[in-house]
């Protein structure tokens, strides 16, 4: 099942009870505890059925068309989902919703926010409809849950946070590598309301793209691997499957190197996030090299040495720092 809205397995002939309860507990396992009406229905249950188990409360109803299965102790992802299957296909989720299942944020907000194009769907009690254009590039898919990208979401909501509260979601989404200024620009050009205008200026006076230690770091480290006689990294690439950007890659050999300092790694969720990103990036088969400003500037043989080891180059270091 690749989304939300894949329906159970089909059974042939003549279903048993415990083939049906299969089926509805395999969808509902992957779909964070919550099934819709049309999914049980394709899993082999009679409108009447359903009826019934909801009376017993086997079945619960979260929204139209949609119910937990067994219980209403949901985890975030399982109202968050719950609110973008009772929209139906083309639903997404978005606004403060979006930046926790991103983890751009934290504690979910009720009602949850879902987009959705045209003028289907209504707000109800537990979710909140914003009726807005969504382009097919500003959506990705988190945990099984559609949701705008992380620069569409800042776009969003810098119609509704204030400034200060803004400019530290930006900070941490930026200092994590979850989009980038560029990105966040264009989401923003031509919104119109105060609160991207506002966010516009504020980008163009801080560039955070050329952040200092950043770029500090890559300057010290790009001659370093040109003295070394290494192939030179493409820098700054964006992987889209993973929403972030690594600071050099290597795509022949499947490496990345990651750049640390304390100021822009040193706080415990930027921590936790660059763990997160390390384990993403394995998982996708690519190998992944952190090193610190002190190892770039006091142990550059050592640095030069693991890069050509994990390159696959041979050649012994050149001597030269």
């Amino acid at each position: 099942m690749d989304g939300p809205w894949s329906n159970a397995p089909a059974l042939r002939g003549r279903a048993t009870k415990v083939e049906v309860d299969l089926s509805i507990a395999t969808v509902a396992r992957y779909q964070w505890g919550v099934i819709t009406r049309a999914q049980l229905l394709s899993a082999g249950l009679a409108a009447s059925t359903i009826s019934r188990r909801v009376d017993r409360g086997t079945l619960d109803r979260l929204h139209d068309g949609v119910y937990a299965v067994g219980h209403r102790e949901l985890r975030d992802e399982g109202h968050m989902l719950a609110a973008v299957l009772r929209g139906g296909p083309g639903t997404t989720l978005g606004f403060w919703s979006a930046a926790v299942l991103l983890r751009m944020a934290v504690g979910l907000r009720h009602p949850v926010d879902v987009i959705v194009t045209g003028q289907r769907g209504r707000s109800a009690v537990g979710v909140r409809v914003h009726r807005m254009p969504l382009a097919a590039y500003e959506c990705t898919t988190r945990h099984r849950i559609p949701v705008t990208t992380p620069a569409r979401t800042v776009a969003d909501l810098a119609s509704v946070l204030p400034s200060d509260r803004l400019e530290d979601l930006v900070e941490r989404t930026l200092r994590l590598r979850m989009t980038s200024v560029s990105l966040l620009r264009a989401a923003v050009r031509g919104r119109g309301h105060t609160g991207s205008v506002a966010l516009s200026s504020w980008l163009d006076e801080r560039h955070p793209e050329t952040h200092r230690t950043r770029s500090k770091l890559e300057r010290w480290m790009l001659p370093l691997i040109r003295r070394g006689g290494l192939p030179r990294p493409a820098v700054n690439v964006w992987f889209p499957e993973l929403e972030y950007e690594v600071d050099l890659l290597w795509p022949a050999s499947k490496l990345v190197v990651e750049l640390d300092s304390w100021g822009f790694h040193g706080d415990p969720v930027a921590f936790e996030q660059d763990r997160r990103r390390t384990a993403d990036l394995m998982a996708i088969g690519y190998r992944v090299l952190r090193f610190t400003e002190r190892q770039i500037k006091g142990e550059p043989e050592w640095v030069i040495a693991r890069l050509r080891a994990n390159l696959g180059d041979p050649r012994p270091p050149s001597g030269r720092d």
